[in-house]
């Protein structure tokens, strides 16, 4: 079946400015499983295939499950597959992607008994002009009677982006490298369903790492949590036009002990989503975590 389903930009290989402002975007957790799109056919009847389009015939749990009536015919669940233990277990991504992409291998469906799909959006084949947000809302209904863990349930939402305010990203993306999983997916709720590779939606994967030299701090207001401690340090890093204002990532401790034993002069390692340019043509870095300070000098 000629399925082509939404892919993904690389926010790192982006403005992150360009791409989302003016945009409001649902932040949901990136499922590091197996792309299986189930279509219902007018007569009700679910097959299943594969995100190049072939057919997959032993996920029989799954497909008789979106036969109930209340989920509509003529339409295409867009999901991901996952191992349902693991993904319960909080297992970390590469495990889980390992050990889904093993079983949705094999055939027959004894075999498969094992996985769930996370359903994150549908469309209707003759192309769908319904905005993220109509579907969106329609998910939460269709799947309010599938509670997680079912064959079948919608994708965790985390919350709702409004532009290019990246401080909830950040927040979020702290909680997935805890958990070690793989990352965000950001879907524009003004946006109709575009098949193929499209910036309406956007993955936000774990951080790369930047090295930066601290050239000043800035120092914690008083009658806030952080008053003697630093808020934020200055740095350079390479490939960047301005200075880096790395503020969030520290440990009340690291804050303290920044403030004590000065950090000006010595390297310290950034995680970011990438580098990013703002409307002036400055080049700096999107959404800067602080890692660790480098201990010896040349690293």
């Amino acid at each position: 079946m000629d399925l082509v389903p939404a892919l993904a930009i690389n926010l790192k290989d982006f403005d992150a400015h360009d791409i989302l402002t003016g945009k409001l975007w649902r932040i949901s957790e990136k499922i590091d499983g197996v792309r299986r799109l189930f279509y219902k056919d007018d007569k009700g009847r679910v097959s299943c295939y594969s995100r190049t389009g072939k057919r997959d015939l032993w996920l029989g749990h799954i497909t008789s499950y979106l036969e109930n009536p209340w989920f509509p015919s003529d339409m295409v669940y867009d999901t991901e597959l996952v191992d349902k233990a693991l993904y319960f277990s909080n297992q970390e991504s590469f495990i889980l992607r390992s050990e889904t992409t093993g079983k949705a291998s094999q055939q027959y469906p004894d075999n498969k008994q094992d996985l769930s799909a996370i359903c994150f959006d549908m469309f209707s084949l003759d192309g769908d002009l319904r905005i993220g947000e109509d579907r969106e809302t329609l998910l939460t209904e269709l799947f309010g009677r599938s509670p997680l863990g079912s064959p079948i349930f919608k994708v965790p939402v985390y919350g709702i982006l409004d532009g290019a305010d990246t401080t909830l990203l950040t927040y979020l993306m702290d909680g997935v490298k805890a958990r070690k999983r793989e990352g965000l997916m950001l879907m524009n709720l003004d946006a109709p369903y575009v098949p193929g590779r499209s910036s309406e939606l956007v993955k936000v994967k774990r951080a790369e790492e930047f090295v930066g030299r601290v050239i000043d701090m800035e120092y914690g207001a008083a009658g806030t949590k952080i008053e003697g401690g630093i808020s934020a340090l200055i740095c350079e890093v390479k490939g960047c036009t301005v200075p880096v204002r790395v503020g969030s990532g520290f440990t009340n401790d690291e804050r303290k002990y920044f403030l004590e034993n000065s950090p000006i002069g010595k390297l310290i390692e950034i995680d970011a989503f990438s580098r990013s340019r703002d409307k002036h043509g400055n080049v700096s870095l999107s959404m800067p975590i602080f890692k660790s300070l480098i201990m010896k000098e040349g690293i």
